[in-house]
């Protein structure tokens, strides 16, 4: 498959609709200035508040969804296995696409206008995609910045068969309330989009920094347990750190064999497929990042009891 749009060799470029897209975003709420200046050190972790959303935007949105891409186009064949359970998944059908949580919606936007893009230049096939796409954010700012983008390039992804019909949730994964909440959307959207794919990103900095795995798990158990169904799958995406290769991804994979009913892990290594690359900042300054992911595929398949 002929990448050479979106990768020259040694640098990523996003697909050009949304890059437009989040220029665009970023202008008419006057974060093209923060954008454009020097990246926070350390990294912006976002939060609940307009201001820690916004910066967290304006300097983590394009490595976000550069992390997404990469792992989706693989192109030094270093994420071959989430690579093959992404393209299975967004190749054509009927798909209920579950972002959680999915901050401004950088890893599903970037996933379904990379396929939108390989479309286009007539690398994958144009076969109708019909996503039931499920946020879940716990901040509504960032929600609302990534139903403004979803509006900006629809209509790109319409063209190449993609249609994206978004419901958003409030998810809190610490509260049970807003698990079930979750959960039963899911389950309610299974009845026409059967085939699911779980998408987690970026979420080691308040499970592993900040200590909330413990507290989380039960939610993310039960989260494992409604996505499954008779051949679903989920990736989930960090930075590669090893908080993450030592920590969090040791702690997935013993959560996801003790389901042994509704999931299990693709590859045998505890800790993932990592990969980097750098980036053409999207918005036109001319600037390189570099971007850095650790990726876990897993099938979430019911095993039936023959009894």
């Amino acid at each position: 498959m002929d990448i050479t749009k979106l990768w020259d060799g040694f640098h990523l470029t996003l697909p050009k609709r949304l890059g437009d897209a989040y220029r665009s975003v970023l202008d008419e709420n006057g974060l093209l200035p923060e954008a454009i200046g020097p990246r926070p050190s350390p990294p912006p972790v976002g939060g609940l508040t307009q201001e820690q959303t916004d910066i967290h935007f304006a300097h983590a949105f394009d490595g976000s969804a550069a992390r997404a891409e990469l792992v989706l186009l693989n192109p030094n064949g270093e994420t071959e296995s989430a690579a093959t359970v992404l393209r299975q998944f967004l190749s054509g059908g009927a798909l209920c696409l579950v972002d959680v949580p999915c901050g401004a919606g950088a890893g599903s936007l970037a996933l379904l206008s990379t396929i939108a893009e390989l479309r286009k230049e007539q690398e994958l096939p144009r076969q109708p995609l019909d996503v039931r796409l499920l946020w879940g954010e716990i901040s509504a700012p960032a929600l609302k910045y990534a139903i403004r983008l979803l509006a900006e390039i629809e209509g790109d992804l319409a063209d190449q068969g993609i249609t994206v019909v978004v419901e958003t949730l409030p998810w809190d994964v610490l509260d049970e309330v807003s698990n079930v909440e979750l959960v039963q959307k899911i389950a309610q959207t299974k009845t026409t989009h059967p085939q699911i794919l779980l998408l987690v990103c970026n979420f080691s900095g308040f499970l592993e920094r900040q200590g909330k795995w413990k507290a989380a798990a039960p939610g993310l158990k039960m989260l494992l347990q409604f996505c499954s169904g008779d051949m679903n799958a989920g990736v989930w995406l960090e930075p590669d750190q090893k908080a993450v290769s030592k920590g969090l991804f040791q702690k997935l994979g013993n959560l996801i064999g003790g389901l042994i009913a509704f999931a299990n892990q693709v590859g045998k290594d505890d800790e993932g497929d990592a990969a980097s690359a750098k980036f053409h900042c999207p918005i036109g300054t001319g600037k390189t990042y570099r971007v850095s992911v650790r990726t876990m595929p897993f099938e979430l398949a019911l095993k039936r009891s023959s009894k």
